[in-house]
């Protein structure tokens, strides 16, 4: 690959993280995970996205 196209190929990766980072820091200001289960004993068929509010 040319230099100038990895160079802005990078400086758009480093653009789109920056970005993910800064929306998602305060999009949630008052979630708190506290535990986290990755795979849990039973069935939880329609249950993957159950919050507490």
């Amino acid at each position: 690959m040319d230099k100038k196209i990895v160079l802005i190929f990078d400086g758009a990766l480093v653009f789109l993280f920056v970005g993910i980072a800064i929306a998602t820091s305060s999009a949630f200001p008052d979630v708190e995970i506290y535990a986290f289960d990755q795979n849990p004993a039973g069935s939880d068929e329609g249950n993957d996205w159950k919050a507490r509010i």
